[in-house]
C-alpha cells in the first residue's frame, strides 16, 4: 500500500542511489575529536558516498594531525583505488580505522590524497559548532512529519497493542512510510523495555520495546525517541512500532515492510 520515499531518486540517479564512488564538496567545517583533542579540522572536506546510502567525510590529508595519525603500507581497493590503512595515537594502521585515498580511480573523483576516518575510531564529531552524532548527514535526505487523522492499529497474535485515529505519520527518504503514535494509544502493559539504543542523525537515540502477544513474543518490535533532535521535537515519547515484525493497520489496509 505504502511504497519507499525516494523512488524518484532512484531514477534520477542522485547520490546515494548510484552504483558508483560519489563526492561533492561541503561548505562545512568539520572537526573529529579523540581524547579531547582534534584528529583533524577541515573547511575543505568533502561528503563521499562510497558504499550504500550514507555518507562519510573525506577531508584533505593536510588537515588532519600528522603527529596523530599515520598511515600503513598502500593496497587495492575494489571502489577507492590504492589507498592506506589509518593508525591513530601510535596505534597499527587498519582498515577499520579509516583508509586515505592515493589513487582513486576515474569513478572516483575529487577523493586523491583525502582521508576518510572511521566514525567510531574518534570519540567526537562536530560540525561546525554543534556535536554530529550517528553519521554525517546527507544532504540529499529528506524527512517530513505529518499530523495525520488515519486510523493505526497494530496487532500481535491477535492481541491488539494500539489503536490511534491521531498519528504522526513520517515519510523519510529510501525507508518506509512510519507512522508514531501517542503513548496514551498504546497498551504499554504489553511491551517490556528493551536494552537497544540506536542513533539516528536526524532524529536522536532512539529506545526500544519488546512486544507480548498471545503466544508469542517480539524482541525490539518498538521504538520511541524520548529527546529528539530539535526538528522533531513532536515525537518525543511518541511510539513506532515495526511493520516487519507486528501488523501494523492503516485505514484497514496492511502497512507492509515498504
Amino acid at each position: 500500500m505504502y511504497e519507499r520515499s525516494g523512488r524518484l531518486a532512484d531514477q534520477r540517479g542522485f547520490a546515494p542511489f548510484t552504483d558508483e564512488v560519489v563526492s561533492e564538496a561541503t561548505p562545512k567545517r568539520v572537526r573529529a575529536v579523540k581524547d579531547g583533542e582534534p584528529v583533524l579540522d577541515s573547511i575543505q572536506a568533502r561528503l563521499a558516498w562510497v558504499e550504500g546510502p550514507t555518507p562519510q567525510y573525506a577531508v584533505p590529508a593536510a588537515d588532519v594531525d600528522g603527529q596523530r595519525v599515520r598511515f600503513g603500507d598502500p593496497f587495492d581497493d575494489d571502489r577507492l583505488g590504492t589507498v592506506e590503512p589509518v593508525g591513530l595515537d601510535g596505534g597499527r594502521p587498519e582498515r577499520a580505522h579509516g583508509l586515505r585515498v592515493v589513487d582513486p580511480p576515474p569513478s572516483a573523483p575529487g577523493l586523491e590524497d583525502h582521508v576518510l576516518l572511521a566514525w567510531d575510531a574518534v570519540d567526537e564529531w562536530y560540525v561546525e559548532d554543534e556535536r554530529q552524532r550517528g553519521h554525517p548527514r546527507d544532504p540529499y535526505h529528506r524527512i517530513d512529519l505529518h499530523t495525520s487523522s488515519r486510523e493505526v492499529v497494530v496487532d500481535l497474535d491477535e492481541a491488539r497493542l494500539a489503536t490511534s485515529t491521531r498519528p504522526l505519520m513520517l515519510v523519510e527518504t529510501g525507508l518506509p512510510v512510519r507512522f508514531y503514535l501517542p503513548p496514551e494509544d498504546v497498551r504499554s502493559d504489553l511491551l517490556e523495555e528493551s536494552s537497544t539504543r540506536t542513533r539516528c542523525a536526524y532524529k536522536g537515540q532512539a529506545r526500544y520495546w519488546h512486544a507480548h502477544g498471545r503466544g508469542s513474543d517480539v524482541e525490539d518490535a518498538a521504538w520511541s525517541y524520548e529527546e529528539p533532535v530539535a526538528a522533531f521535537e513532536r515525537l518525543a515519547g511518541w511510539v513506532c512500532f515495526d511493520q516487519a515484525k507486528v501488523d501494523v493497520i492503516v485505514d484497514g489496509e496492511p502497512l507492509g515492510e515498504g
